[in-house]
């Protein structure tokens, strides 16, 4: 190669061509960036789903979950799914009955197969009460609204079996393998509240249905389940009786009644 005479001496002419040694290319770089990408998402998504749960919580959902995990549906779920206070059907009188109840059990009763075991020293307060709720919505005596468009709505919820995805009257969702909180929102958390805080956003919702989320990490199957467009199943005022019978449940959960 030929050399050139400079001030500082000696040097080489032409460009030196770069070393593949001991250093990473663009490519190799974008790469472990991308996989770091990957793996700070996978460990996000469990931090999230978290905070999310525990913005959703509600008396009545606790309640539901209750209910699994205490046994209660091995009794009081007859064979069609439906939920049942008594064999013959029969409702209880008020929610100072499923208290007792729940609280100081109940004999063994035709229809039963056991006796219902006492509860008081096995739950907490607030645990003993999700369940009252819980029994109390799921029997017809709570959540039951006396406004006769109130009541409409609450038929059309029914109709469209919204509680198949979104839980008894709201309380809490069904799982939705794939998506980033990990379950079906109900009607009392920081979801509900958020669409409530956007001028139209129930209301679009429940017009449009869900957009179709694609999948957050490569290879995983996308959400399960989406929501469903009402638009076209739902006229302007059967929309608008839903929407306010929706925003009334959540301004207005099930609780107790004051003994």
């Amino acid at each position: 190669m030929a050399r050139t005479k400079s001030k500082t001496g000696t040097k080489r002419s032409g460009r030196r061509r770069p070393s593949s040694r001991g250093g990473w290319d663009r490519s190799r770089w974008l790469m472990a960036l991308a996989v770091l990408g990957v793996i700070t998402l996978i460990a996000a998504i469990p931090v999230y789903r978290w905070w999310w749960q525990k913005g959703e919580v509600s008396e009545l959902g606790e309640g539901l979950k209750l209910l699994e995990r205490q046994g209660c549906v091995s009794c009081h779920r007859d064979g069609s799914g439906c939920w049942r206070w008594r064999a013959d059907g029969r409702r209880p009188a008020s929610t100072d009955a499923i208290r007792d109840a729940v609280l100081n059990g109940r004999s063994a009763a035709e229809g039963f197969p056991a006796a219902m075991p006492a509860y008081a020293g096995r739950l907490q307060a607030r645990q003993w009460q999700g369940l009252v709720v819980a029994t109390g919505v799921l029997t017809g005596i709570l959540g039951v609204p006396e406004d006769q468009e109130l009541a409409a709505g609450r038929d059309i919820v029914a109709q469209m079996g919204c509680g198949s995805c979104h839980g008894a009257l709201g309380g809490g969702g069904v799982a939705n393998p794939g998506s980033l909180t990990g379950a079906v929102p109900g009607w009392y958390g920081r979801s509900f509240a958020a669409l409530q805080r956007k001028e139209g956003g129930l209301e679009t919702l429940l017009q449009d249905g869900g957009r179709q989320r694609k999948s957050l990490i490569p290879g995983v199957p996308p959400p399960l389940l989406n929501m469903p467009p009402y638009g076209e199943r739902l006229d302007s005022v059967e929309m608008d009786l839903l929407v306010r019978y929706l925003e009334w449940l959540h301004d207005t959960p099930p609780s107790l009644e004051p003994s």
